[in-house]
């Protein structure tokens, strides 16, 4: 009864996490709207994945630690480039350009993109605390998010 018990909990956290693998780039899209909210999660994210893929696989962390950092799309306005998104940013609503798509994007995308980002880092908090099996789909999908969250994190320099 345990073990059927077991498979279902670990059924619903692979959909859970086939889900926000889907969904991960209509979530970040919004990252510009929310501040550092989307930072402090993906790097909660990235830290609980990379704990619960080292408890259920050997992980390889080769290039996690001092990885060097690389833009992948040149960071220009106006001529002038830019070695960090941030001070892109600044410079970016400081001479008041046209607004883009994603600030005038609706809350309730922002909100509903923070919360999926808030549900998963909790789920995975969760699982990192009270599971105990893990399926090979599983572990691929966490492959797969944890190899999205570093590119993410990448491009914000950190």
């Amino acid at each position: 009864m345990e073990q059927i018990i077991q498979n279902k909990d670990v059924e619903k956290f692979i959909s859970e996490t086939k889900y926000f693998l889907d969904e991960f780039d209509s979530i970040i899209s919004h990252w510009d709207l929310s501040g550092n909210f989307f930072l402090h999660y993906l790097i909660e994210i990235h830290e609980n994945v990379t704990q619960l893929l080292s408890k259920f696989t050997t992980l390889s962390l080769e290039g996690v630690g001092g990885r060097k950092h690389v833009n992948f799309f040149n960071l220009q306005c106006c001529g002038q480039e830019f070695h960090s998104v941030k001070d892109l940013r600044l410079h970016h609503h400081s001479c008041r350009h046209k607004k883009s798509h994603f600030e005038e994007t609706d809350n309730c995308e922002l909100k509903s993109a923070l919360l999926k980002l808030a549900f998963f880092n909790r789920r995975v908090n969760e699982y990192l605390q009270y599971g105990t099996v893990a399926d090979r789909y599983l572990c691929l999908y966490l492959k797969k998010i944890l190899k999205k969250v570093m590119i993410t994190l990448d491009t914000f320099a950190l």
